[in-house]
């Protein structure tokens, strides 16, 4: 049975637009390589891994989208070993630039923030 591991994701990681707008598999492959690191600043994500995942492709992808979205930095890319990579926090300071007002998050966040708040406001009633 496999051992279950927490690991801990920030409120504004999961709030930021440049994180909803990942690509899913991208989302996958980040949290995947949160798990790996045990809370280590770096990690590596060997072949042996990601291939449960996805297929080389789909990693590439996913790594290439990370870097430019600034989840994640390639930080030793050596040959025959699997790469290093250290977490980032630069997609904090990425301006998100949505291509439509519909791809724009908060737009649910504050319908569901006032459902929120009047569905409290009429049990207080």
């Amino acid at each position: 049975m496999a051992e279950d591991r927490l690991i801990s994701i920030p409120h504004s990681l999961l709030i930021n637009g440049n994180f909803m707008l990942l690509k899913p598999m991208s989302k996958i492959i980040y949290l995947y390589m949160l798990d790996y690191s045990f809370g280590s600043k770096t990690t590596c994500f060997p072949k042996s891994e990601y291939t449960q995942i996805t297929n080389c492709e789909g990693f590439a992808n996913a790594i290439k989208e990370l870097c430019e979205k600034g989840f994640i930095e390639v930080k030793d890319s050596r040959k025959g070993l699997p790469n290093l990579y250290e977490f980032s926090e630069k997609w904090k300071d990425i301006k998100t630039i949505y291509k439509s007002k519909r791809e724009k998050p908060s737009n649910f966040l504050n319908r569901y923030q006032l459902y929120t708040f009047e569905k409290k406001v009429s049990e207080d009633k």
